[in-house]
């Protein structure tokens, strides 16, 4: 049980996944929109029996803000709550940016 919604972008607001690329959700389920049937196909990429993800209202329900109150950025790929538009770049674009000593 993940207790997040599915995620699919990158987070800009502190938890590092520094591309798409490494997203399981953005990779194989990036156009479904149902929780249960993204859960199903991530479960059979991981070998897992199931995989269940909460939603955006229930996760606010659980612990008691309302959903405006939260970011769900790397969910919905809407990063406005940020203040930002950023740029989606592959691992591989990332790592030729970095300098290597």
């Amino acid at each position: 049980i993940i207790t997040y919604p599915p995620i699919r972008y990158p987070c800009y607001a502190g938890i590092d996944f520094p591309s798409q690329d490494e997203l399981l959700t953005f990779r194989y389920a990036k156009n479904e929109t149902s929780s249960k049937k993204i859960g199903n196909k991530i479960a059979k990429i991981i070998g897992a029996d199931e995989v269940f993800y909460n939603d955006t209202e229930n996760l606010a329900l659980g612990i008691g803000l309302e959903e405006n109150e939260l970011c769900f950025s790397c969910s919905t790929g809407n990063y406005s709550t940020l203040g930002i538009k950023p740029n989606f770049k592959t691992k591989y674009q990332i790592k030729d940016q970095i300098p290597i000593n």
